[in-house]
């Protein structure tokens, strides 16, 4: 018999548990439906072109090594060079956080028409520094959908507020073996998601998946399209996708960075 896997932490779920059981515990169902239900799901898409839209959430300019080591998805300090252009060539929308920090450098990289936008974490536990607290990072995105009501492509946008600001606290999830520092929590995928007017349709990448938090929440919020769509052609590329699996293989965007 297969052993059935926790649709939240991996592990696997108890041969005495509910045959309906998608959980390994409580404390895991619990976990899920808390993220899920505040990513909530997207307006599905009967029509329209999808669109490819990207996240990267690199390693902060200097701070590869002192949090993140030898992580498979970051392996030294990153280009941004390179990535802002693999980003403003290979997408139709993108986003990238950064430190408020390294905002001025990042944003020079940036073309024309790039946006800002601010998510307010809070203050983190730390010792009495001789400068201010860093309580929020910016988000760097360019390509979102601008669409007035009424106009033939206002389906494609999520019947939600819109707005260049988050506050929402950043907590470590305590139930996810896979958690890495500076993992974003699920209100602010589903803001991301927003601010690019993503639609249930559309391809999504997360250049650095890190923990995979970002990708659960795309997969929770494109849910519903995928149980209104017909049957997807098993040679076309769709969904949620890993780094490996939509960029060219000779991008290189780690090592010294070029700036």
């Amino acid at each position: 018999m297969t052993a059935r896997i926790c649709a939240w932490c991996r592990g696997p779920i108890p041969d005495h548990a509910r045959r309906d059981s998608v959980t390994c515990s409580k404390r895991c169902r619990q976990a899920r439906h808390r993220f899920t239900t505040t990513v909530g799901t997207g307006t599905p898409v009967a029509h329209g072109q999808p669109r490819r839209l990207a996240y990267a959430d690199p390693p902060y300019p200097g701070l590869s090594a002192r949090y993140y080591g030898t992580h498979p998805d970051y392996a030294g300090e990153v280009d941004h060079a390179a990535l802002v252009a693999s980003l403003t060539a290979d997408y139709d929308a993108w986003a990238l956080s950064t430190s408020a920090a390294a905002l001025p450098e990042i944003l020079a990289l940036c073309p024309p028409g790039s946006r800002v936008a601010a998510w307010f974490h809070g203050s983190r536990p730390n010792k009495l520094a001789r400068r201010p607290v860093s309580t929020w990072e910016p988000v760097i995105y360019g390509g979102a959908i601008a669409v007035a009501p009424g106009q033939p492509d206002a389906s494609r946008l999520a019947a939600r507020r819109r707005e260049d600001a988050l506050i929402a606290p950043a907590r470590a999830r305590t139930t996810d073996p896979n958690r890495v520092i500076g993992a974003k929590p699920a209100a602010f995928c589903r803001w991301v998601f927003d601010l690019l007017g993503a639609t249930p349709a559309d391809h999504f990448t997360d250049l650095f998946p890190g923990s995979g938090g970002v990708l659960r929440a795309w997969e929770a919020f494109a849910a519903t399209q995928r149980d209104t769509s017909p049957p997807a052609d098993p040679t076309r590329h769709t969904g949620a996708t890993r780094h490996a699996a939509a960029e060219p293989q000779s991008l290189d965007l780690t090592g010294p960075v070029s700036h």
